[in-house]
């Protein structure tokens, strides 16, 4: 701590000596005493001494905003054993002990990871799934879960995260949970290690700012916003130096290129959508509270490998989640939806894609738009000063793919809680529904 100048004393006035103490007691009172006459010459302030003890994982900072993080839940890739790899909502449960997605196919004992249950955590693209079907442009937000599944079988869960920052939060959640879950400790060092932007703050010497990473976008992010528009790359212009730093996602997967007309019955299709699960929500919950709902065989049973209170955990955390993809997804929908039409009345849009024929049709369609609109909750946020013109079609069609997911999410947790893939799931706990109220 101090070059020779100063001594660390415990309370009882003994020395304590610092080169061979690796950590002190939380709650443990310690002096500095100067060992003699004069001022201080040479102070050396060891400032990675701290990227080096070992807490428990759950009390640092980094970890505490990555939990918090992924509790709010992320879209991510998942690549599987048969079949292209698809978009899944991924999200911490209330409990902290398991890593759930939604699936309309699988039971909910199925499509959870258990932390107690982690093998190993690996980075790249290196499993079975990977090599089957490799991104090898977007390898370095790619990890696999070695783990133990329901059936005792040693399988992985292999997904591709948006961008860096996404990449980062959920590699320190897991490294800090499966930790925690296993009773061990771990320093800021080991815990970060896999972050290129903390390995290159402390290359400059940053030990400070060595987790600024983790505050970017801070708000939006734990809103379930994304990235701002001005951090976007165009895939066109794949020869820009920052290219590799901004690279995301979906800039690799929507290259739909939809024509004016396409875009303006995409945002038919998804406020129809949006409606019909709006309408399938209340009429879950007028059940709820009625009683009359709907739950099947009573002998079927489910195979229970968790407690009754585990189950209906998960289920809330579902419907929860649910409930506010929702919300975001008929707020998204209505900023994007006034945009679009702004843009395109104010604008005129004048594009090949609109052929004269169908002009019509086009006409048509805005106007039905506009009466969705006018049934939809008004956005505050509206500003045709911030659309950047350049850029419009381009962020749009991005914005109503993540709606497009979103719904797909929706739809597959509305499946789930209504037509359960265990007979008498809803039958054999009575009065579940009455945690959501």
């Amino acid at each position: 701590m101090v070059d020779g100048e100063f001594e660390v004393l415990d309370d009882k006035a003994k020395t304590i000596d610092i080169n061979t103490t690796k950590q002190f007691d939380n709650g443990q009172i310690i002096f500095l005493k100067k060992k003699g006459s004069g001022k201080p010459t040479s102070i050396l302030l060891d400032g990675k001494r701290k990227l080096q003890i070992q807490i428990d994982p759950l009390r640092h900072i980094e970890a505490q905003m990555a939990i918090k993080y992924i509790m709010i839940g992320s879209n991510l890739l998942k690549h599987c054993t048969k079949g292209f790899p698809h978009i899944r909502h991924f999200q911490l449960s209330s409990d902290l002990k398991r890593i759930l997605w939604y699936t309309k196919s699988k039971k909910i004992n199925e499509s959870q990871v258990c932390f107690d249950s982690i093998k190993e955590l690996s980075f790249g693209q290196k499993s079975d799934k990977f090599v089957r079907y490799p991104l090898r442009m977007l390898e370095d937000l790619s990890f696999s879960i070695y783990y133990t599944n329901c059936y005792n079988k040693l399988v992985t869960l292999d997904l591709t995260c948006k961008d860096e920052r996404e990449f980062d939060v959920w590699i320190i959640a897991i490294k800090a949970l499966m930790t925690h879950f296993s009773n061990k400790i771990i320093n800021k060092n080991d815990l970060l290690s896999h972050s290129k932007s903390f390995n290159s703050q402390i290359q400059k010497g940053n030990v400070g700012s060595c987790s600024k990473f983790l505050l970017y976008d801070q708000l939006k992010s734990l809103s379930g916003s994304d990235q701002d528009s001005s951090e976007k790359v165009d895939l066109d212009d794949k020869n820009k130096g920052d290219y590799d730093k901004k690279k995301s996602l979906e800039h690799f997967i929507v290259s739909r290129k939809l024509s004016n007309s396409d875009m303006a019955n995409l945002f038919l299709k998804l406020c129809l959508k949006l409606k019909n699960v709006k309408n399938d929500i209340e009429i879950l919950n007028e059940k709820e509270e009625t009683g009359n709902y709907s739950t099947g065989q009573q002998d079927g049973g489910y195979d229970v490998l968790h407690d009754e209170e585990t189950i209906v955990d998960d289920l809330d955390t579902q419907k929860s989640q649910m409930l506010k993809l929702t919300q975001d997804v008929e707020k998204n929908l209505t900023l994007k939806l006034q945009e679009f039409i702004w843009y395109t009345k104010e604008h005129k849009l004048k594009n090949v894609s609109v052929f004269e024929d169908d002009y019509d049709e086009f006409q048509r369609v805005i106007c039905e738009l506009e009466n969705q609109l006018y049934l939809l909750p008004k956005d505050s946020n509206f500003n045709p000063i911030k659309i950047n013109l350049d850029t419009f079609f381009k962020e749009i069609d991005i914005q109503l793919w993540k709606i497009e997911i979103d719904l797909e999410n929706v739809g597959d947790i509305l499946t789930r809680i209504k037509s359960p893939t265990d007979e008498g799931l809803l039958a054999k706990f009575k009065g579940l529904f009455k945690f959501f109220k």
